[in-house]
């Protein structure tokens, strides 16, 4: 038995996620359109306002530029030639992908900072429904450097915004942040890796509402106002206040609204922050608190000051029944590893804070500033993970076959299933296939008194396994030798020769495997004296599939390297046919994505 931990941090007053692991085999990019700003082309130090694909305001507060010496060093971007500038507004832009069960989505994006200009600080935030999911704005690049800011957000199976399109929003707090490169991935919950959440400055979090007074017993109703309330507001600090937390320098003075400091009205506040846990059966889970406060968290009636979950969720701490002394406002205070395991729920919970308002150890002034660290250990057993083969090209029918030897390495029974999906997507045909260890099967596709089916393959198993396709080709009557092809390396950019000479033809097939958004696919020819030559566009949807001989598309003789780019990663073979007939497999470069 494994034990997986999540580890959950809050900082007064924003969510956001980080973490840093590779991208794994389950996970799939999300379509975004011109992540990388680079649309349209511009010369070196060239601005233009706002950025094609993007929501962006009107006036020149927000835009694409070219940068220059002045203000990077080497005149660069983050990724590319172009980034995108903001002056204080919102960049933002709506998916066609929506938020799913059980994912989580990993977004990033490069924030840069110019030589010639201050920062005035950003936030990044995922969205959907119009509802802020996760948001970050804890980087502070140097000047002239790009860093990478990162969070990431696990649904769980019930959150209240599934099925509504993710959204992408780019805020700067004043003149200027720049971003570029801008990537979300996703995959299913159980199969990505540890999580770390954290939560700095902003003021999109946590909620909030009045109750009282200090000496009532808090009620359910209480709780239901502070879930139902609206963002707690970031405060200055009052000048008999720590300034700030030294454990969490990036944590903010919060209270119930804007006041001038040594003026308005007494206020306890409720407040609330909502998480989610995303283990299907919790081994333990702790709370770690470290926080100031004015005047006191908790009350005499409400000596925990701590909650889960609501009215019956007291989170018990040391000391329990005594309030802290005076001064708590201007010290650091730590509650370390309350035990919080009876608490916790499946999917969505809320942490509710306590502060009291008390009037008399500094007069008309209240507010609190805090770091809460949640860690979550769940029970989890160790599986395998699918591991798959694709081949973009598969033809069925008319005396043609496709078949694909499967070999299984391990010494235990290993069950494949191999699913053949037409060009337009539709899934034609599956088939699934148990290998004893170390053993050979060969699965065939074949229909000879139908109709031609092409189209591509998917073969998937809990376990190793190496596969080779095997096409039998039927072409004008005539049947062609075999010809053996090996499952595809998914890239977004390729390249192959390509010849027309002497009666050849040269095929290319693309497949789109990605569950997310299509593949924007452009195929450029080279010739032999570098020039460029017959570029045409090729879009496939999740799931399509396309296959041609490139004299179909360009007019010209075909001599040189045919360059493939996509923008998403994609499935490629080519083949050449020779005068006779007989096909040929082409070796095909690919770069990693």
């Amino acid at each position: 038995m494994n034990v997986r931990r999540n580890s959950v941090t809050f900082w007064a007053v924003n969510a956001i996620l980080l973490f840093s692991a590779a991208l794994t085999a389950q996970e799939q990019e999300v379509m975004i359109t011109n992540p990388g700003f680079e649309d349209p082309v511009l010369a070196d130090g060239e601005v233009i306002d706002n950025a094609p694909g993007w929501v962006t305001t009107i006036g020149g507060s927000d835009g694409i530029f070219n940068p220059d010496f002045s203000m990077y060093p080497g005149g660069s971007a983050a990724e590319g030639n172009n980034a995108a500038f903001n002056n204080g507004v919102d960049i933002r832009q709506v998916l066609s992908a929506t938020l799913q069960p059980n994912f989580c989505y990993r977004l990033q994006v490069a924030i840069g900072r110019r030589l010639d200009e201050p920062f005035p600080g950003y936030r990044v935030e995922l969205q959907a429904g119009g509802e802020v999911l996760v948001a970050e704005d804890s980087q502070t690049p140097a000047p002239g450097e790009w860093v990478d800011a990162a969070v990431v957000f696990n649904t769980g199976d019930s959150h209240t915004q599934l099925g509504n399109n993710l959204e992408i929003h780019l805020i700067s707090e004043g003149v200027q942040v720049n971003f570029d490169n801008v990537r979300l991935t996703a995959g299913p919950s159980a199969n990505l890796p540890k999580v770390r959440i954290v939560a700095p400055s902003g003021n999109t979090g946590i909620r909030q509402a009045v109750v009282g007074p200090p000496n009532a017993p808090l009620t359910a109703a209480d709780f239901t106002a502070s879930i139902n309330g609206v963002p707690a507001v970031p405060v200055e600090p009052d000048p008999g206040w720590m300034p700030s937390l030294p454990t969490a320098p990036r944590a903010k003075w919060i209270a119930s609204a804007p006041r001038p400091v040594n003026g308005g009205e007494v206020a306890s506040v409720l407040y609330s922050f909502t998480f989610y846990n995303t283990c299907n059966t919790t081994q333990m889970a702790t709370i770690d608190f470290t926080y100031a406060v004015d005047d006191l968290l908790g009350s005499a009636a409400n000596p925990e000051g701590l909650y889960l979950n609501g009215l019956v969720g007291a989170i018990p701490r040391s000391g329990s029944g005594t309030l802290e002394p005076p001064a708590t406002f201007r010290q650091e205070n730590v509650l370390s590893k309350l035990d919080i395991s009876n608490l916790i729920k499946e999917g969505r919970n809320d942490l509710f804070i306590y502060q009291t308002d008390q009037s008399d150890l500094l007069p008309n002034a209240s507010g609190i500033i805090f770091q809460a660290e949640i860690k979550i250990g769940c029970k989890v057993t160790m599986s395998a993970q699918p591991v798959m083969a694709q081949f973009a090209q598969v033809a069925v029918g008319d005396g043609s076959s496709s078949s694909f030897a499967i070999h299984n390495p391990s010494q235990q029974q290993l069950t494949v299933q191999l699913e053949f999906f037409a060009s337009n997507g539709s899934l034609i045909a599956t088939q699934e296939r148990d290998i004893d260890g170390m053993g050979t099967e060969v699965i065939a596709l074949e229909a000879p008194d139908d109709p031609l089916q092409v189209g591509w393959v998917k073969i998937t198993a809990l376990g190793n396994f190496s596969a080779t396709e095997f096409l039998d080709l039927v072409v004008g009557g005539e049947a062609l030798p075999r010809v053996g092809v090996l499952p595809c390396e998914l890239t977004r950019k390729a390249t192959f020769f390509a010849s027309d000479l002497d009666g050849r033809m040269t095929g290319l097939a693309i497949a789109n495997p990605n569950v997310f958004g299509s593949a924007e696919i452009s195929v450029q020819l080279t010739e032999p004296d570098g020039t460029k030559d017959g570029m045409f566009m090729i879009n496939l949807l999740h799931g399509q599939h396309r296959s041609l001989f490139l004299k179909s598309e360009i007019n010209n003789v075909i001599e040189g390297t045919v360059t493939v780019e996509s923008s998403v990663p994609v499935c490629i073979l080519s083949l050449i046919q020779d005068p006779q007939g007989n096909l040929t497999t082409v070796a095909v470069s690919t770069e990693k994505h």
